[in-house]
Formats: structure tokens, C-alpha cells, sequence
């Protein structure tokens, strides 16, 4: 799933699979720059609103492309993101869709799922409460986390803390 999806505002998955010991990998483009959890970091936690918008729209961007192939990221959060700074300015890329599911039957290469089913995976404070309680995604739940992303770009903090899915606010 991951492998067959490109867009200028995500990293491209060259290939991954597993290895006859059983070791899984993944070889994707390397990408110039910082993540967007330590850009904000160096501002004190927070991105100036023209800044953390600009970023958003071109993770919107790379999401409605994957969406469209019928891939939901799960784990949108600024550690996931990298920004670099080109002669076009600054460029979002989205990061490790290494648990991204597929939109219907979540067969990745091979028939194998990508993820397991009811199984709470990701990042609570970044998650959406559908996921949190580990009931299906669909792409809502990446936009609702790219909100969550936004709040706290803007806000210096995450919109909610939860350290178990039981403590999840919105669940």
C-alpha cells in the first residue's frame, strides 16, 4: 500500500518486506532537514500561525492523495513530519507510514495485514477517539489527528494528555 503512493509531501517507500530470519525493512528517500516536533521546539513550542498553516495544507495535501488510494496514515504527529527549507520555501513531508492501513480489506503486500485489527496503535495524544478505543479508522481519524497537530502548533501543547487509551478524553 504505502510503496505505490507518492506525492511531493510525503516520503517515498521505496521497498519493504521481510527477510528469511523473519527481520521486516523498509528503505524510503532520505530527507534534508528537522522534524516538525523539533522546529517547534526550538520556538518554544509553538510555529507562527502563517507558518503552522502553510506546513498543514501541504500535509492535507499529501493526506488526500493517500486517501484517495485508500491509505489512512494512524500516527499524524510532528514527530512525523519533516520540514525542510528549499528555495521554495519551507516543504512538509510526511513521515513513516509504517502503520498505515488500508482503506476496505487492510491486505498489504503479500495478503498480509498491516496492522491488527482492534489493536490501539499510535500516538494517544495524537489520535483520534475512534482509534484510542480500537474500533475501525477510516480517513477521518487522520484528519481529525492533523487538527490535533495544528492545536498544538498553534497552542504550544497537545489539545488533550492521555497516557492509556481508558484515559483518552474524547473516548
Amino acid at each position: 500500500t504505502a510503496q505505490a503512493f507518492v506525492h511531493k509531501h510525503a516520503v517515498v517507500v521505496r521497498d519493504y518486506g521481510e527477510e528469511p530470519d523473519g527481520s521486516l525493512y523498509l528503505t524510503m528517500d532520505l530527507v534534508q532537514g528537522e522534524t516538525l516536533a523539533a522546529r517547534a521546539a526550538r520556538r518554544g513550542g509553538k510555529l507562527p500561525p502563517a507558518e503552522a498553516v502553510r506546513l498543514v495544507v501541504q500535509l492535507l495535501e499529501a493526506l488526500g492523495e493517500a486517501h484517495a488510494r485508500g491509505i489512512v496514515h494512524r500516527d499524524l504527529k510532528a514527530e512525523n513530519v519533516m520540514v525542510e527549507d528549499g528555495p521554495g520555501g519551507l516543504s512538509a513531508k510526511v513521515l513513516d507510514f509504517g502503520i498505515a492501513k488500508a482503506l476496505g480489506d487492510g491486505a498489504g503486500r503479500g495478503g498480509h495485514e498491516v496492522t491488527e485489527a482492534g489493536r490501539v496503535i499510535g500516538t494517544l495524544s495524537a489520535m483520534s477517539p475512534e482509534q484510542a478505543a480500537g474500533e475501525p479508522v477510516d480517513a477521518r481519524s487522520d484528519l481529525w489527528s492533523v487538527g490535533a497537530l495544528l492545536y498544538g502548533l498553534l497552542a504550544g501543547r497537545p489539545p488533550y494528555e492521555a497516557d492509556s487509551p481508558q484515559r483518552h478524553l474524547w473516548k
